[in-house]
């Protein structure tokens, strides 16, 4: 056994020096996202009610003008993000993730919805200035928030898109203009649409001063919690300084404090409120801080590149956290007093010393495993067969969008059979069939540390086992001649349809047969995987073994043994 330790090391070693897969972070990346509910509650506040209690007031300056909109917990736009949507001259309707206001009012300010021009005639009817306006939805059920405008003999409700907000059917509309009488107009830009019932947002005399708009301060703490995920704290003692990355320039690593993102950047050191991201991590993932420095050159002990730092306050529990600069062995931060003599500091060198930097370690392996799965080609097959007998597959969605496709493997909620993904594509199904098999391994199948992957990508890896024959005619048309045979096919192999640039693709689960997912459906629909002949389309253009990169070959589900093949790796019982 020794022996096969020492191999394994070698093995390890190799692959490091030569980069032969890539290792992507250890923990996701999201925009900073405002809970406008829960900075109005920090408050002594209550957020202003909309009709949904899941929407609420918010405002941003969009071309110095002050532009209310409906803050919303999820948006289908933005990778169901909290957003504040709104309504901009320049680019119509406009979603920030962050950025922006939200509106509070002391609970006993006593606010109304009217259809009532009065509410937008002076200072002592409206509750904000621009009136504040909704309307809704036909037949009930949603609101959406903008800012009136008045005019002679009505006005105009400039809002942010309007979807899906007839009978379910989906439209978009930037904004409504309406009559006198609010509450009986349609919407002029699509005459044949139901009525939208418009109100204004009143005040009854002597108006109140108890409605506020304040900054909405980001919370990575929210941002992570509603995926069911959690943040990277510097401690455990001190769980509201967690790390977070500019989203501007260069990966620059910092603390949230306040709701800023405090980090240094260039020559100089920066805090944000809005345009940074939180990093969230699994909450079984193991990630640590460590005085090694194999956190920051190992790829398999590095939780992210650059790597993350940390420095303590000498004699006191706080802590910051920064971006490690490989070159110079330093820790760069966001400047602070912390030097011996009270001097500002802010490139610290080297690990350990007074201030006890650390670096960001992951663990080894990948928590995202499947274990109901068994890792072997048999196992592919049965992955994908089963889920095309399953009553349950008709919950599945074909979305090729980017951020939607890979919901079942790199979401927090990611799932494991007999479950399947809740949205995905042709290449992102196969995807899912082999990390769920594969996920603890380095990703083979399309070299992008499961993280992404499309036809391209798969075509990009091993090498194919049958290739079929086209003839070009005039006009670019592509005729097939021979079919790809399935004669050196194996359970779990590729299947690709079209001439040249593929179309489709597919898993091959033996007897001339495939299970794909959405082969014939265009743009969003609900779709099954099925079971088919790999001849049915009459377009095969190949079929495709992916081979195992020249090290860490597994052996009886051990991560030691000789460099060896994928394919040997897969025929593993």
């Amino acid at each position: 056994m020794k022996g096969l330790h020492v191999l394994h090391a070698l093995a390890v070693s190799l692959c490091m020096a030569r980069g032969a897969w890539g290792i992507g972070d250890a923990f996701f990346r999201w925009d900073a996202a405002v809970d406008c509910q829960a900075n109005c509650k920090a408050l002594g506040q209550v957020a202003v009610d909309v009709g949904v209690p899941s929407k609420t007031l918010c405002a941003a300056v969009e071309n110095g003008k002050l532009a209310y909109g409906t803050w919303m917990k999820s948006s289908s736009e933005i990778f169901n993000q909290p957003v504040c949507r709104t309504h901009s001259f320049s680019t119509g309707s406009y979603e920030r993730v962050n950025g922006y206001d939200c509106i509070c009012k002391a609970a006993a300010t006593v606010l109304s919805w009217k259809a009532d021009l009065a509410c937008a005639a002076g200072p002592s009817a409206a509750a904000q200035a621009p009136a504040v306006c909704r309307i809704k939805k036909p037949g009930g059920g949603d609101y959406q928030v903008g800012w009136f405008e008045a005019k002679p003999g009505g006005g105009t409700c400039y809002m942010g898109d309007v979807r899906k907000m007839r009978g379910g059917q989906s439209s978009t509309v930037a904004f409504s203009c309406f009559g006198p009488q609010l509450a009986t107009v349609g919407m002029t830009l699509k005459p044949n649409w139901p009525i939208h019932a418009l109100q204004l947002l009143c005040t009854p005399p002597p108006k109140p001063a108890g409605v506020k708009r304040f900054y909405g301060k980001p919370d990575c703490g929210f941002t992570c919690g509603r995926r069911n995920l959690a943040t990277i704290a510097s401690s455990d003692a001190t769980p509201g300084k967690v790390v977070c990355i500019n989203k501007l320039g260069p990966a620059s690593y910092g603390t949230t404090l306040n709701g800023n993102c405090s980090y240094f950047s260039d020559t100089s050191s920066h805090s944000r409120g809005e345009q940074y991201m939180c990093a969230c991590r699994g909450k079984a993932d193991e990630l640590s801080w460590k005085q090694s420095d194999l956190c920051a050159k190992v790829p398999l002990g590095a939780a992210t590149k650059p790597s993350i730092c940390l420095i303590k306050k000498p004699g006191a529990n706080d802590f910051r956290i920064g971006a490690w600069k490989s070159t110079t062995n330093s820790c760069l931060v966001a400047s602070l007093p912390w030097g011996a003599q009270g001097q500002q500091v802010f490139n610290v060198s080297g690990l350990g010393g007074a201030l006890q930097t650390k670096l960001l370690c992951r663990s080894p392996a990948d928590t995202r495993q499947c274990v109901s799965t068994t890792a072997s080609r048999a196992g592919l097959a049965k992955i994908a067969k089963d889920l095309a007998a399953s009553p349950t597959q008709g919950s599945m969605i074909y979305d090729s969008r980017p951020g939607y496709r890979w919901q079942g493997i790199n979401e927090s909620d990611y799932s494991c059979p007999p479950g399947s993904p809740r949205r995905a594509d042709a290449s992102s199904f196969v995807s899912w069939t082999y990390w769920t098999a594969l996920g603890a391994g380095p990703d083979y199948l399309n070299g992008l540390n499961w993280k992404d992957g499309y036809l391209a990508s798969m075509k990009a890896n091993g090498k194919p086992v049958a290739q079929s024959a086209w003839v070009t005619l005039p006009f670019n048309k592509h005729v097939l001649v021979t079919p790809a045979s399935t004669q050196a096919a194996r359970l779990g192999d590729l299947v690709f349809f079209g001439y040249g640039s593929s179309k489709h693709v597919g898993l091959y689960v033996g007897g001339n047969q495939m299970v794909s997912f959405a082969g014939n459906l265009t743009g969003k629909d609900y779709g099954l995987p099925r079971l088919e002949s790999v001849y049915a389309r009459g377009d095969i253009d190949q079929i495709r073994q992916v081979l195992r990169a020249p090290c860490m070959a597994r052996t009886a589900g051990s991560l030691v043994g000789p460099p060896g093949t994928y394919t040997d790796f897969l025929a593993l019982a």
